[in-house]
C-alpha cells in the first residue's frame, strides 16, 4: 500500500468529527470526510482488511467481516465488524463524502439533515457566536454545545464520582454554554481565536486548545465518570 496514492489521493480537504446525540452507553459520534475517488478509497479499505485478516489468522483470530446492503437508491451501506470482539463501524458514501458512525441510523440521519438543510451552519446558537467581523472563512473550527447532554449523563454516572467531582459535574451542567473556537491558516502564521475566556466548564480557549495548563479540566471528570460506569457492568 502506498499512503499517498491509496489513502491521501482519494480524499479531499474537508474533515469533520462530531458527537451529536447521547454519549452513553454508546457515544453518537460521526466522522465525515470529503472523498474525490470513492472507488479507489473503497478498494484501499478492502485491501487493508484483507491484509489484517491474514495477520489475524496467524493468531487464530477470525478478523474483520464485511457486510454490504444496497439501499435501492444507488447508495450502499457498509458494515465492518470484528468477529472476535463484537465492535463494528457503519459507513456510506453520499454527495462526495464518506460518513462513518456506530450505527446505520446515525448515518441516515446525517444524510437527511444535509438534504433538508438542518446543518450546523444554520444553527442560531452557532451563528450567534461567529466572529463579529464576519470573517467565517475558517481553516478549522471547534464547537461545543454540551448542555443538552449533561442531564442524562448526570443521571447515569455522576453518582459514581467522588463528592467534589460530582459537585463540579453538576455545576458544569448548570453553567454550560455553547462555545466556539476557530483557526485561520495564513501564509506565514496560524491565528487561533475563541469566544470564551477559558473560564467555562471545558476551559475552551486558545491556550487550552494548544495544551496549556488545566486544558479541558472537565474532560478528566467525564472520563472518570464513564470509566466508573463501565466498571459497574
Amino acid at each position: 500500500l502506498d499512503v499517498r496514492r491509496d489513502f491521501a489521493a482519494p480524499l479531499g480537504g474537508e474533515f469533520a468529527f462530531a458527537v451529536d446525540g447521547p454519549i452513553v452507553p454508546t457515544p453518537s459520534w460521526k466522522m465525515i470526510v470529503e472523498v474525490y475517488d470513492q472507488a479507489r478509497l473503497q478498494q484501499t479499505f478492502e485491501r487493508v482488511v484483507e491484509e489484517l485478516n491474514k495477520h489475524a489468522a496467524k493468531s487464530n483470530l477470525k478478523g474483520l467481516v464485511w457486510e454490504r446492503e444496497d439501499a435501492g437508491n444507488g447508495r450502499i451501506f457498509y458494515t465492518l465488524k470484528s468477529a472476535d470482539f463484537g465492535m463494528a463501524i457503519h459507513y456510506a458514501y453520499d454527495s462526495g463524502y464518506f460518513i462513518g458512525a456506530p450505527s446505520r441510523a446515525l448515518i441516515e440521519r446525517a444524510i437527511e439533515y444535509r438534504q433538508t438543510g438542518i446543518t450546523l451552519a444554520r444553527s442560531p446558537r452557532f451563528t450567534a457566536q461567529l466572529p463579529s467581523d464576519g470573517n467565517a472563512n475558517f481553516s478549522a473550527v471547534f464547537y461545543q454545545n454540551l448542555a443538552p447532554l449533561f442531564a442524562p449523563l448526570a443521571d447515569r454516572v455522576a453518582s459514581k464520582l467522588p463528592e467534589q467531582e460530582r459537585e463540579a459535574f453538576k455545576a458544569a451542567g448548570a453553567n454550560a454554554v455553547p462555545t466556539l473556537a476557530y483557526v485561520y491558516a495564513q501564509g506565514d502564521r496560524i491565528t487561533v481565536a475563541a469566544d470564551s475566556d477559558g473560564g467555562g466548564p471545558f476551559g475552551l480557549s486558545p491556550a487550552s486548545l494548544l495544551g496549556g495548563p488545566n486544558a479541558f479540566g472537565m474532560q478528566h471528570i467525564l472520563m472518570q465518570a464513564l470509566g466508573a460506569k463501565d466498571a459497574t457492568k
